[in-house]
């Protein structure tokens, strides 16, 4: 899946400052923000539908050191499927 948007909330770029004050270690609106448009695969949903992944599996977010797993409302994301994917291939 493709990140294509993200909670209003995480687009202050002063997220962090006021919400993770006691964790600065845990940046969680820019973590947010550096995922969009990248793509990552799903592990799982919560109750609410909330779809999981983790961060660290995308080799440009691991190299910023950031890692974890972000929930995230199944509207931010796009299905990306690979090419040569059985769904795109041309049987013959």
């Amino acid at each position: 899946m493709r990140v294509m948007d993200i909670p209003q909330i995480f687009k202050d770029p002063d997220f962090d400052l006021r919400h993770d004050s006691e964790e600065p270690k845990f940046r969680t609106g820019e973590l947010f923000r550096f995922c969009v448009g990248r793509l990552f695969t799903i592990c799982g949903f919560d109750g609410h539908g909330h779809a999981e992944f983790i961060v660290e599996n995308n080799r440009t977010v691991r190299k910023t050191g950031m890692h974890g797993s972000i929930w995230i409302e199944p509207e931010f994301l796009k299905l990306v499927r690979r090419a040569g994917s059985a769904n795109t291939r041309t049987r013959g």
